[in-house]
């Protein structure tokens, strides 16, 4: 087991034995991959619910794009100047 298996491991039976009923993971991933499937495995094989990666909400990909133009707007004031 991993250090970070055995991190939800450890979190996820401290929320069980503080009475939790149900636990879900809600990570913070942008797209699917090595990492976000680990967890789906590890959630799998504890029966904890996960949340779907954050790349497959509008916001995320609206965030990026306004980031970029910002960004891209910084770069042609400071060619300007």
């Amino acid at each position: 087991m991993r250090r970070r298996d055995r991190s939800l491991a450890e979190a996820a039976g401290r929320l069980r034995r503080q009475g939790a009923r149900r636990v879900v993971i809600a990570p913070w991933f942008l797209a699917p991959g090595l990492l976000p499937d680990r967890v789906r495995d590890f959630a799998d094989g504890a029966g904890i619910e996960l949340a779907e990666p954050l790349g497959a909400h509008r916001l995320v990909a609206e965030t990026v794009l306004d980031r970029f133009d910002e960004a891209l707007k910084s770069r042609i004031r400071g060619i300007a100047a």
